[in-house]
């Protein structure tokens, strides 16, 4: 399996914002997924991804070495796009934020930066 496989199978088991989180944490390096009997709230991946997040990802890759590529620009402008989206149908920034787990802020920009450049979805 490539490494964009295990991205886009890590993407689908734990969204888009997590996945970022972890892709910037990672930064290109070489990450050990240990196995779930060993994962704590203080274990590095649940404090990038949360508890249940972790859980999914050991689940899945236990024991595995994964090298994650420093592809969050592709994966936020894939956010940002599913964010312009939700706005354009909710339009509430809050209920919007919830969804996506980000900051009203990072929301705002989104939908800023959306206005004048025209995100496709």
């Amino acid at each position: 399996m490539s490494d964009s496989d295990h991205l886009n199978e890590i993407k689908d088991l734990i969204g888009v914002a997590a996945t970022l989180r972890l892709l910037d944490f990672a930064d290109g390096k070489t990450l050990r997924i240990p196995e779930t009997q060993y994962m704590t709230f203080f274990h590095w991946l649940p404090v990038m991804v949360g508890m249940d997040n972790a859980f999914l990802i050991c689940e899945r890759f236990a024991n595995q070495t994964l090298v994650l590529p420093t592809a969050s620009r592709v994966l936020r402008d894939e956010r940002d796009r599913q964010i312009w989206s939700d706005f354009k149908r909710f339009r509430s920034v809050s209920a919007v934020s919830v969804a996506h787990q980000v900051d009203r802020k990072i929301v705002q920009k989104i939908i800023h930066k959306a206005k004048h450049e025209d995100l496709k979805p």
